[in-house]
């Protein structure tokens, strides 16, 4: 009898399995340039997975308090390991959105300076540990307003070359048209703000859908790294983050 037990829990041990929290590397810390201390800020975290072992990766952000009054946004990233008998190594990449919300200037400066700082971090291309840290600058708003200009309504990005775009989406009316697409050019993004004029012939009510598609031409200049965080100001206040992957992009 003793035998059989002894048998059973060897066959089953194998398939036995238990789940701990282990830190997991981040590769890259995208934010646009110039947010304001009425904005809804937001960044994007790349990183990867070792294994199948490690399954529901999370971001983690840690806000501390500087002694100039400033803040410093500790990230990590975790995920869930399931230990098994075969844990296949693979690298497996993650993308998540983190929302930090709005970052209020306390003194009577114009700008102040933040910091967001990842030290689990690793550099693809040496395959070397590093630390990531970045300055987030907040300047203060002109006016109450969150957009000084009005922008059109995108929903989404449909890549079209390597060079170019597309913004498509939905104005609530057609009083809106499209005046100009401002590109700017950042440390860390590139800015699309499609901006709209009111058509002074034409009534904003009762609302009425208007569908447009703007094709821009993104200079070949800005688009030196592989991967460039695109950051498109919408309506209302809104913005959509895009990863502009060259290497990703079969057109």
């Amino acid at each position: 009898m003793k035998i059989i037990i002894i048998t059973l829990l060897c066959a089953l041990l194998p398939s036995l399995s238990f789940s701990i929290e282990k830190n997991v590397p981040i590769t890259y810390i995208y934010f646009p340039d110039g947010y304001d201390d009425n904005d809804d800020i937001e960044i994007i975290v790349e990183g990867y997975t070792p294994s199948f072992c490690h399954v529901s990766p999370e971001v983690k952000v840690k806000k501390l308090e500087q002694e100039d009054g400033s803040k410093k946004f500790e990230i990590s990233a975790t995920a869930t390991f399931i230990q098994q008998s075969r844990c296949t190594k693979v690298m497996i990449p993650f993308r998540k959105l983190i929302h930090l919300g709005k970052l209020t200037i306390s003194k009577n400066y114009l700008q102040e300076v933040h910091l967001i700082e990842a030290n689990n971090a690793i550099n693809l291309k040496t395959k070397k540990r590093s630390i990531i840290r970045l300055p987030l600058k907040i300047r203060k708003a002109s006016n109450a307003l969150i957009d000084e200009k009005i922008y059109a309504n995108v929903e989404k990005i449909i890549p079209k070359s390597k060079y170019s775009l597309s913004l498509v989406g939905t104005n609530t009316s057609d009083c809106f048209e499209v005046q100009d697409v401002e590109i700017i050019q950042n440390k860390y993004s590139i800015v699309l703000l499609p901006i709209v004029s009111k058509n002074k012939n034409k009534n904003c009510w009762p609302p009425r859908k208007s569908y447009f598609s703007i094709d821009v031409d993104l200079p070949s200049q800005y688009l030196t790294n592989e991967k460039t965080l695109l950051h498109i100001r919408t309506m209302g206040g809104n913005a959509i983050n895009y990863i502009w992957d060259t290497n990703s992009l079969n057109i």
